[in-house]
């Protein structure tokens, strides 16, 4: 399918035509320094230490926003900076569709 905002997005699991709300779990979500790549550009609000994990929430380019749960170990779960360009990707089976926008 493709978003809103016009970028291809895959999906595991079968989805009707025409226009669906999907969701992703936030632990779920991946992000990957820069602007180049495949998945939902945007760039870094904010991060929270919250002990195990950290809480980043993303300000995609079109307006909208991801929140993303990251363990806290080791350099996978650096902390983004505000502002930090970034890529936001999950894996297909990851999505939940559930069905048309209300």
């Amino acid at each position: 399918f493709t978003t809103t905002a016009g970028a291809p997005m895959n999906l595991a699991a079968p989805h009707p035509a025409g226009p669906i709300s999907v969701a992703v779990r936030p632990e779920k979500v991946r992000l990957q320094p820069g602007s180049e790549g495949t998945g939902l550009p945007g760039a870094v609000d904010v991060t929270t230490f919250l002990g195990a994990t950290l809480e980043t929430v993303v300000r995609l380019d079109t307006g909208d926003t991801v929140t993303v749960h990251t363990q806290n170990t080791g350099e996978a779960a650096r902390r983004m900076r505000q502002g930090e360009r970034v890529m936001v990707t999950w894996d297909p089976d990851a999505t939940l569709v559930l069905g048309p926008p209300r």
